[in-house]
């Protein structure tokens, strides 16, 4: 296994736990936040799936779409506090193929973009 940066880790604990003081291009991400809007779903959710990127929620009784053909546990990070996501990104980044996950969250959108 890499070895995981300490840069990288403080990125990811950064991203989970505090507003970005300059924002970080989309591209450079592995993960990206996806509070919920006005209502228990989150438009930045789908946003996320469409651009490759692992959607990071904290927990709000959303329900998934197609959860009877999606693990969603498997390629997003839903938690009830800041900390746990902060801890979840830095285990799945030490611990997981994130480019993997990565592409299966494209793939989910894919045949479902009409959503």
């Amino acid at each position: 296994m890499a070895e995981v940066r300490p840069a990288a880790r403080r990125a990811a604990v950064h991203l989970a736990v505090q507003p970005a003081e300059q924002p970080i291009p989309l591209h450079r991400t592995a993960f990206m936040m996806s509070s919920r809007g006005g209502g228990n779903y989150s438009v930045r959710f789908y946003e996320a799936l469409r651009s490759g990127r692992i959607p990071v929620l904290l927990e709000s009784d959303m329900i998934f779409p197609f959860e009877e053909e999606i693990d969603w546990g498997e390629i997003c990070i839903c938690r009830p506090t800041p900390e746990e996501v902060a801890e979840t990104m830095i285990d799945w980044w030490e611990n997981r193929d994130i480019a993997a996950i990565q592409k299966k969250c494209r793939e989910v959108w894919e045949p479902k973009k009409c959503i």
